[in-house]
């Protein structure tokens, strides 16, 4: 009876140990578990839900996931709107180098800002306006604003101002390119959607503080080159241009500029 006795209680002890063994190991698996991220759930609901693939890869999460681990770029998608990239960007910069889409970006906003040398009254064309002395602006290189580019555009993702001079909204621009060659002055061009930055003029004259009146024009006084901390604008036929790939978004640049022709998109 008493051999018997102690036969159950060593069994019973046996058990429990084993229970507490196998309750410290699911606790320790538990423990070891990935915690559900944070930070990756608000990248992904940032992003536009679509698991479509064209970053890449098959989830949007997998996108947000790599971009928290800093091995991706909000930019990657080429679908995040521009307020929801900045969101993203502002938290987490990675360093991957995306192939994202085009988008085209007018280099002039002078408009009404830049003065007439005649009034036309003939054909409401660019390139009919263009045939007279490159415009009726001062500027040779300025909008006309006739809209050209507009009527060319299949996606109507381009507008003429109340100043009269042509933009593009980035968010409906496919990058298909129609604008840039409706354009008599060659002011339209193709850039990365991911682009923050960029230089509305274009005003090829090298000669310093010429800029024929316009009060948003280029006046080559080389501050945007001297004040870049990356080394991201170059100057290319007399123009600034910011090369992207460089590019920190400092916006230095964009504070320097004395006729504020460098602009933020």
């Amino acid at each position: 009876m008493g051999e018997s006795f102690w036969i159950v209680v060593g069994v019973l002890a046996g058990v429990a140990v084993f229970t507490l063994l196998v309750v410290l190991f699911v606790s320790f698996l538990i423990k070891r578990q990935k915690p559900s991220n944070s930070a990756i759930d608000m990248v992904t609901s940032l992003l536009p839900g679509e698991n479509c693939g064209a970053c890449g890869r098959e989830y949007c999460k997998k996108l947000a996931q790599d971009i928290v681990e800093n091995k991706g770029k909000a930019e990657e998608c080429p679908f995040v709107t521009f307020a929801n990239r900045a969101k993203i960007d502002g938290s987490f910069v990675g360093d991957a180098i995306a192939n994202v889409k085009q988008v085209a970006f007018v280099k002039c906003k002078g408009g009404s800002r830049c003065p007439k040398t005649f009034e036309y009254t003939g054909d409401q064309s660019c390139a009919s306006l263009n045939k007279f002395h490159s415009g009726c602006k001062s500027c040779e290189y300025a909008c006309l604003g006739c809209g050209d580019c507009a009527k060319a555009c299949p996606f109507s993702a381009i507008s003429i101002t109340e100043r009269g001079v042509a933009i593009i909204d980035p968010e409906v621009c496919m990058g298909c390119g129609n604008c840039v060659l409706a354009c008599p002055n060659n002011l339209i061009k193709l850039i990365p959607y991911t682009q923050r930055v960029a230089v509305a003029c274009n005003n090829k004259t090298e000669t310093v503080g010429e800029c024929f009146g316009c009060e948003v024009g280029c006046i080559k006084c080389m501050h945007c080159v001297e004040v870049c901390p990356a080394g991201a604008i170059k100057i290319e036929n007399g123009v600034p241009v910011v090369i992207e790939d460089k590019c920190i978004h400092c916006n230095k640049c964009v504070k320097v500029c004395p006729n504020h022709c460098i602009t933020r998109i």
